[in-house]
């Protein structure tokens, strides 16, 4: 059972490694008001639009500048939409929309999800502060009476804080990476950015997902990433993100039974500060750190801080995965979401 958990703690880590790898939509501000999930992504889409295909840039440059430039952002907004074709016994289309401000200085966030798939509709609003998860959804209401819950998460913050930080993420397949390719130069949101293939294999991938997600490779053998590919929008002046797109396909065996998931997740970033103020209604949230990880799915969203906390780095070839158990890998997210998202 303890093995199957741990399996399926890397399935769900999967999927969320990749949620907001890349998206349409800019940004405004510091990306709306987390309690209002229906404002779309928080900002008028804007036309990309192509102005060279051939630049001459110092590639390697580029690579260091960018995991430095990551390395040093305070506070995020990210806008991403992700869809999960699951091919298999039950075949379907998940599709994820999320909007979320990020404050890696305080190690608070803020965030809106809605999943939707099969006719249903799912919308969580999640906040992390005080090394606490809060979480508010309807469809708590039955399990828990209440629309709000809360985990404790102060003995294992840095594995969930690394799952919680997406530019974290991006840094990581930076680290791993064998390298990258510059394909362009692009506007993005009125920003001149050089679009960059990022060359990192299947292999070097999972090294990426294991180590965040903090399980054994040798734990993880039902989960093969059979293709991965990154693309990178890096702006010409700061050498941040501010478009990722990743397409990701890889087979699980969970229970008995393997499923293959293509993933394509495109995302979009703003640099405004952030602040995060938790609703006088969270001081009512039911505490269910205590429950069963089998009741609650693992988070979503999986990367590395970059704050300079000792353990707390990104995550580069070579460096030992921790090992925590099934429950610490778990935040108060909602099980239809994992019932939606796993098939």
């Amino acid at each position: 059972m303890e093995t199957e958990r741990r399996r399926l703690a890397v399935t769900v880590g999967l999927v969320g490694l990749v949620l907001l790898a890349g998206c349409g939509g800019a940004l405004n501000g510091d990306g709306g008001d987390a309690g209002d999930a229906s404002d779309g992504d928080g900002g008028t889409t804007t036309d990309d639009q192509s102005v060279d295909a051939n630049v001459d840039v110092d590639e390697t440059q580029l690579r260091a500048d960018a995991q430095s430039a990551i390395a040093a952002v305070e506070t995020y907004q990210v806008n991403g939409t992700q869809e999960v074709v699951v091919e298999g016994p039950q075949s379907r289309t998940v599709t994820i929309t999320e909007r979320a401000s990020i404050d890696r200085t305080e190690r608070e966030l803020r965030r809106n999800r809605t999943v939707r798939s099969q006719g249903r509709e799912v919308v969580v609003t999640q906040y992390v502060v005080d090394r606490t998860v809060y979480a508010r959804s309807d469809v708590y209401v039955r399990q828990f009476s209440s629309e709000w819950i809360r985990t404790e998460v102060t003995e294992n913050f840095s594995l969930v804080w690394r799952q919680q930080d997406v530019l974290g993420q991006l840094e990581s397949v930076l680290d791993n990476a064998s390298g990258v390719e510059v394909t362009g130069v692009e506007t993005v949101d009125g920003r001149e950015t050089y679009r960059t293939r990022v060359d990192i294999s299947p292999a070097e991938f999972e090294t990426v997902l294991f180590a965040v997600v903090g399980v054994d490779p040798d734990q993880a053998d039902d989960v093969s990433v059979e293709s991965v590919e990154y693309v990178y929008w890096l702006d010409a002046e700061t050498a941040r993100p501010v478009r990722t797109n990743a397409t990701i396909n890889f087979t699980a065996t969970v229970a008995g039974r393997t499923v293959q998931r293509n993933v394509s997740t495109t995302a979009r970033y703003g640099y405004e500060p952030v602040i995060v103020d938790l609703p006088d209604e969270a001081g009512e949230a039911v505490n269910v750190s205590g429950e069963s990880p089998g009741r609650l799915a693992p988070a979503r969203h999986v990367g590395p801080a970059a704050t300079g906390a000792a353990g707390d780095g990104p995550t580069r070839t070579g460096s030992p995965a921790p090992r925590p158990t099934a429950r610490s890998v778990s935040t108060p997210e909602l099980e239809p979401e994992l019932e939606l998202g796993q098939g």
